[in-house]
């Protein structure tokens, strides 16, 4: 009695076509980040650096401390900023759609589910700061072989959240 059968070929196609597709998104992403990397390397230890990212933010102090609103709007700010990374994230999922439009008038959508699933937009941003985490901290192997799994729980979740829009996008 044989146990272990050989596995049909379909399977072996799409366990490489995975792969390939992981390991040639990690290459990209490796490519693009080339100014990045190079910034890496001349700052030796980016967590410990952080008097030099301290020195870079310093024009962003004096525009919320200017007024006597300013400590008080940091939240708002910080929020502000958190949804408007997480629609700029919604919106390139209609994008990579086969015969993606203009993007401006998926805007508004685009915003009102995010906010609508807050919950899923803010499981990305936590991810995608874990990206930026890996790759400041091992920057090799953050690119080469963390990113790409990382990104592909971004783009399925934001498919999920985006949900309602793309099926309506393909019934037209």
């Amino acid at each position: 009695m044989r146990l272990l059968r050989p596995a049909r070929q379909e399977i072996y196609e799409k366990a490489f076509e995975t792969l390939h597709a992981g390991l040639t998104t990690n290459l990209a992403l490796t490519l693009s980040c080339a100014p990045l990397l190079a910034a890496l390397a001349i700052v030796r230890d980016p967590p410990a650096s952080w008097p030099f990212f301290a020195v870079v933010s310093l024009v962003c102090g004096p525009a919320l401390a200017g007024t006597a609103w300013g400590p008080a709007l940091v939240p708002f700010f910080c929020t502000a900023a958190a949804l408007v990374v997480a629609v700029v994230i919604a919106l390139l999922a209609p994008a990579a759609e086969p015969g993606a439009g203009a993007l401006l008038p998926l805007v508004r959508p685009c915003l009102y589910l995010v906010a609508r699933r807050w919950y899923l937009a803010a499981a990305n941003l936590v991810v995608l700061g874990l990206a930026v985490a890996v790759v400041l901290t091992r920057p090799v192997a953050g690119l080469l072989v963390v990113c790409a799994p990382l990104l592909y729980a971004v783009w399925a979740t934001t498919r999920f959240i985006l949900a309602p829009l793309l099926d309506e996008k393909r019934n037209l």
